[in-house]
This record gives structure tokens, C-alpha cells and sequence, in this order.
């Protein structure tokens, strides 16, 4: 089967999946994606490591794409250089990857700015970026 028609098939498999997705209600479309998912990522797993770095590369690609025509694309580098990545051959634990790093010392300095007060009534506790302190004169 030459390439042109495996991709009219596809399109065909596509149309027709989500067709009956929308035929169903909730609980049962969401029940067929996870099955569908399922069934992907085993596929996934049988083809050998070129074939998965392509489906991987088309995959982030097919997302990128998605992103840009629905207008949410992604302005930091670092991050779709991240995605792209992620599951290819270059395997780093995900708390030593440098955009995860950024990230997250990013989010300490944002939480830094907070000061935590507590609900004299309720007990639960605010943050808050008010200084609730009165001057000392």
C-alpha cells in the first residue's frame, strides 16, 4: 500500500472515529478516548525506537500546528524545545531538564512575593501581597 493511500485510509479511520464520538454521550466518549489512547500508546510501544522518534517529532509538530491555528502558540523556546524532547532519545530525569529548573525557581520567586495570613474566624490561611502591618511611630 503506497503512502497516499495509508493516508487516505487514515483520514477516512479519523472521520469516521470521531463521527461516532459525537453520536455517543460523555461518559461513553470519554470511556472510547481513554480505550483509544490506550490502544495508541501500546502501538506506539511495538514499533522500533527511528519509527518512534518520528511518530514522536510528527506528533509534536501536529501539536504545534494545532496551537498555532487555534492562536495559542508558544512564545519561550525553551519550552517547545522541552516538548520536542521529552520523550526522544535524550533521557534526562525530568527534575535535572533546564526548562523544568527555570520553572520552577520561577514559581519559588512568584510565591516569595506572598505573605501567608491566617483567618482569625475560619482559621484558614491567605496568601496575600498587602503589608497588613501598621507603621510603628
Amino acid at each position: 500500500m503506497d503512502d497516499e493511500t495509508r493516508e487516505s485510509f487514515r483520514q477516512l479511520h479519523v472521520s469516521q472515529e470521531r463521527a461516532r464520538l459525537q453520536r455517543m454521550d460523555n461518559d461513553r466518549s470519554a470511556s472510547a478516548r481513554a480505550v483509544r489512547t490506550t490502544q495508541e500508546q501500546e502501538r506506539v510501544r511495538r514499533i522500533n525506537v527511528d519509527q518512534q522518534n518520528v511518530f514522536r517529532h510528527r506528533n509534536a509538530r501536529n501539536q504545534r500546528n494545532y496551537r498555532h491555528s487555534q492562536g495559542l502558540d508558544i512564545t519561550d523556546e525553551k519550552y517547545a524545545e522541552y516538548m520536542t524532547n521529552y520523550d526522544g532519545d535524550f533521557k534526562i530525569p525530568l527534575e535535572e531538564h533546564p526548562f523544568v529548573i527555570a520553572q520552577q525557581q520561577k514559581f519559588r520567586d512568584e510565591t516569595a512575593k506572598y505573605e501567608m495570613r491566617h483567618c482569625t474566624v475560619c482559621r484558614s490561611r491567605w496568601p496575600t501581597t498587602i503589608n497588613l502591618h501598621k507603621p510603628i511611630t
